[in-house]
């Protein structure tokens, strides 16, 4: 009878720590899984950027992002003194105005 019991509570001891070990294993599933989300959260908000890095990002100068603003061709933010940029607006706007050529073949 002693053996009985020594092996149910051997028998409990595994199953406390199966339990354990799979709290564990969904907790760190989860906050894997939020992190997750939240990179994937944030490549997907469109941030706002100042003049210097658009400027670099469409290798053009400050000079020329200003005229094209000028021109009404660049949409832009501007809060105050600050003027921002979002890549998307800019994309959408280049897409509606300019034409791609095709190399024809003959």
């Amino acid at each position: 009878m002693d053996q009985l019991s020594e092996t149910k509570r051997l028998a409990d001891a595994v199953a406390n720590i199966a339990a354990t070990i799979t709290g564990i294993i969904d907790v760190r599933m989860q906050a894997a899984g939020l992190g997750l989300e939240q990179k994937i959260a944030l490549k997907t908000i469109d941030p706002f950027l100042p003049k210097k890095q658009v400027a670099e990002h469409l290798h053009v100068s400050v000079r020329t992002l200003d005229i094209w603003m000028a021109r009404g061709i660049l949409p832009y933010y501007k809060i105050g003194r600050m003027v921002r940029f979002r890549l998307s607006d800019i994309q959408e706007c280049f897409d509606a105005r300019c034409k791609v050529g095709l190399k024809r073949s003959r």
